[in-house]
């Protein structure tokens, strides 16, 4: 961005009181990600802009896939929770016991809505803000074959 006299002008100004004009920071400036983040997103981005190469559909690890073994995981942990509060209910009140399992209930219904959110999200998301232009293409076409599929599976 070009300095015009009146901008140069008025930050002198304001270097002699002690301030500073505030500059409009870039994206990657006031985004901050992990360093392995980054260098991941800047190698897709050269291998699909530059390289004109786009992943094959569908990929192997899907986001689905991966929040169905991350849901899995905190559902594990609740189910461990569940079999003490189970033994714990046959030593101590059996009121606190259903309180707790209730409460356990709730929690997993709760982990289960979280990933279905992130993925519809993550669905609406994708071809609007996360695919690059290059990708777009192969995305309608792969989504048009899932739906011809559900179509004859659901008419057969």
């Amino acid at each position: 961005k070009r300095l015009n006299k009146e901008t140069l002008e008025r930050q002198a100004q304001l270097l002699q009181k002690g301030l500073q004009m505030k500059m409009k920071r870039s994206l990657s400036d006031r985004l901050h990600l992990p360093f392995t983040l980054k260098k991941v997103l800047v190698d897709e981005w050269e291998v699909i802009t530059q390289c004109g190469m786009v992943h094959n559909l569908p990929a192997k690890v899907t986001v689905r896939n991966a929040l169905d073994k991350y849901l899995e995981s905190k559902l594990e942990v609740l189910r461990k929770e569940e079999k003490s509060v189970n033994y714990d209910a046959v030593a101590n009140d059996k009121r606190e016991s259903e309180h707790n399992l209730k409460e356990l209930k709730r929690l997993e219904r709760e982990w289960v809505e979280m990933t279905d959110c992130v993925a519809l999200v993550f669905d609406q998301a994708l071809p609007v803000h996360l695919l690059f232009c290059q990708e777009r293409g192969q995305y309608d076409s792969f989504r048009k074959l899932i739906r011809a599929q559900i179509k004859n599976a659901t008419v057969t």
